[in-house]
């Protein structure tokens, strides 16, 4: 057998045609299988999202119900002879914006005229607004409504109803569990008014309180 004959025999034994015809049950790779892959990039990490940012004024809570309790003077000409007293009162409030704030109070002074031993006192209420620093803690506001200014001695007595009108200042310690604790002082002026044939005079009631307030 010559060379040449040889050499294309051998080559015709290795060609993929005889191996597969040798080995039937053979299954030649597709192209791209077989081979490991390479490992896959990470994907990309998402951003993290920012935590919400809880006020520390509490702002959150815009409902209040409040109790005010300390020194309470009258003054002014038509009141001299009068003393200080206890007086306190309530109010409810809520907040229609972050720092500003309407509501309604109650406040109550009563005590005597030293020369007369007779008893003056003195109520009002009405609607309150408030103007909050920071949501919470220092603030002044306005008052304005009507008043019962009583005055008796024995079984004689005589009461008018003023319209009265003030400002307030304080500020609150706020704690997490919804209660403040603070002190205001607030003015109020009374004008003149007549029933009766009880007339009394315009004066000023000037109050410092301690405040408790709890807030929803």
């Amino acid at each position: 057998m010559s060379k040449l004959r040889l050499f294309v025999l051998l080559l015709s034994l290795f060609t993929p045609n005889a191996f597969a015809e040798e080995n039937p049950d053979y299954l030649p790779t597709p192209p791209g299988e077989g081979v490991i892959p390479s490992k896959p990039a990470p994907a990309p990490k998402a951003k993290a999202r920012p935590r919400p940012q809880i006020s520390q004024t509490y702002s959150y809570k815009p409902v209040s119900i409040g109790l005010l309790a300390g020194w309470s003077k009258p003054m002014g000409s038509s009141t001299s002879g009068t003393s200080a007293r206890l007086g306190w009162g309530g109010e409810f409030g809520y907040k229609i914006q972050d720092n500003i704030g309407l509501g309604i109070y109650y406040l109550s002074s009563s005590g005597t005229v030293t020369d007369t031993l007779a008893d003056f006192n003195v109520t009002c209420y009405g609607l309150d607004s408030t103007f909050f620093f920071g949501g919470r803690g220092a603030y002044f506001g306005a008052r304005a409504g009507l008043s019962s200014v009583g005055i008796s001695l024995g079984a004689l007595s005589a009461t008018t109803n003023p319209f009265s009108f003030g400002g307030k200042v304080g500020y609150d310690y706020a704690f997490n569990s919804g209660l403040s604790l603070g002190v205001e002082g607030n003015l109020m002026f009374f004008a003149k008014s007549s029933n009766a044939g009880l007339t009394s005079e315009a004066f000023q009631l000037l109050n410092i309180f301690a405040a408790i307030r709890y807030w929803f």
